[in-house]
């Protein structure tokens, strides 16, 4: 009886130590988090990866926390991090997530912010302050699809297509080019002058800005003249077609007495000539006619006075000034 006992009490044991064994991971084996007065931060990521409960959170190589937990909400994963006290992390740390080696375990890398606030416990981190590295997966994805023909097989005909496009237009594309390269030298040797420009340019906008009123208000008042001319667009229509035949008047009439007035201006240049000649004696003659004014003015008290005065016009002007030539009849003789 006794050995009974025992052999069913070893079969227990047995079964109770195998069915242990089946539950134990390194997920459920509690974990120490090795951090003083720790405080909790939760961060979003658009992928965990494999990342494990427990993994490490470091900052420039030292372990400064631990992965409390790892849940998802939203399609997203929510890393709770158990960070140690002594470690102060500024508003804006980005934290990503890294492998120790190519085919290592996964854990957070932080790198600190510039912020002056600091995240406190139960801070939650948005995802665009954390980033995934790439992983082996990764890299194998893109090489296989390099290799498979992907990116290979576009640059392929993009060269092809380039070189069909280039067939037997060397020349022009060169040429093109050449003229492109005297352009930028051209703008490289004028930019004293563009830069001139633009801040002629800028100096009349802020005069524009500051003026903005003043503009305003002059749109408004073109506003009501604008619509005056539109009501009467069909009198100013007709009052320039008679400005039109106005000057057509006007031209025949310069054009018929052309003649006239140039046969009057050459009569008048003697005349201006003699003048001009004469002028000595004419200032000479003004003088003496405002002197003798102001002695007929003591002289006569009265306020008008007769006078009788001859002009000879004879002598002391030269030549008879020249009339208009007339035609001469001649009588015929019987």
């Amino acid at each position: 009886m006794t050995g009974l006992l025992r052999i069913l009490g070893l079969l227990v044991a047995t079964l109770l130590v195998s069915t242990g064994c089946s539950a134990l991971n390194a997920e459920n084996i509690p974990v120490g988090t090795g951090v003083e007065d720790p405080y909790d931060v939760t961060v979003s990521f658009p992928d965990a990866l494999n990342l494990a409960n427990g993994a490490a959170v470091k900052i420039d190589g030292a372990t400064v926390g631990r992965v409390e937990e790892v849940a998802t909400a939203d399609f997203q994963a929510r890393v709770t991090l158990n960070m140690d006290g002594k470690t102060k992390l500024p508003r804006d740390t980005t934290f990503r997530l890294r492998p120790t080696t190519a085919l290592g375990e996964l854990f957070v890398e932080v790198i600190r912010g510039k912020s002056r606030t600091l995240l406190t416990d139960g801070a939650k981190v948005g995802i665009d302050q954390t980033r995934s590295a790439p992983t082996v997966e990764d890299g194998l994805a893109a090489a296989s699809l390099l290799i498979n023909g992907g990116s290979l097989s576009q640059i392929k005909t993009i060269i092809n297509e380039v070189n069909t496009a280039l067939d037997g237009r060397t020349g022009t594309v060169r040429d093109f080019i050449n003229n492109t390269e005297s352009l930028v030298g051209t703008l490289n040797d004028s930019k004293a002058d563009i830069d001139l420009f633009l801040n002629a340019l800028a100096r009349t906008s802020k005069l524009l800005n500051a003026r903005e009123d003043q503009i305003n208000r002059a749109i408004k008042l073109a506003g009501p003249v604008a619509k005056v001319v539109r009501r009467n667009s069909g009198k100013i229509t007709a009052l320039l077609q008679e400005l039109e035949g106005m000057s057509k008047n006007v031209d025949g009439l310069v054009t018929a007495t052309k003649g006239d007035i140039s046969v009057s201006a050459a009569e008048l240049g003697p005349i201006l000539d003699t003048l001009q000649d004469n002028k000595a004696q004419a200032k000479s003659m003004l003088v003496k006619a405002t002197n003798l004014a102001a002695l007929i003015d003591r002289a006569v008290p009265t306020e008008y006075l007769n006078l009788s005065l001859e002009l000879r016009l004879s002598t002391g002007f030269g030549m008879p000034l020249p009339g208009a030539r007339t035609a001469t009849t001649q009588e015929a003789t019987p």
